[in-house]
């Protein structure tokens, strides 16, 4: 009976645990340059829009200099702006 009731507190234990792990935090980037140097807007539209898609997200151009990006994963949804030009680009 002592062995069931200790196993069943060490289970509850470890979920509770796991259940009230942290969060992981958001990071903004702000004004990161762009390499290489001579790059122009819409090659780094492209890159980023490239680098976007090979990791899930949904990568669309909202006027010039700026994007959105959107990943759905299962029933979380994260939006972030991308600000970006030929020497830099910000994501919030």
């Amino acid at each position: 009976m002592n062995r069931k009731l200790i196993a069943a507190g060490l289970i509850g234990l470890a979920l509770g645990t796991a259940a009230c792990r942290s969060p992981n935090l958001v990071m903004d980037i702000q004004d990161a340059p762009i390499r290489p140097a001579r790059a122009t807007e819409a090659s780094v539209y492209k890159a980023i829009a490239d680098a976007g898609a090979s990791l899930g997200w949904i990568i669309r151009k909202k006027g010039p200099g700026l994007a959105e990006g959107t990943l759905n994963l299962r029933r979380h949804k994260a939006t972030v702006d991308i600000s970006y030009s030929a020497t830099s680009y910000s994501i919030r």
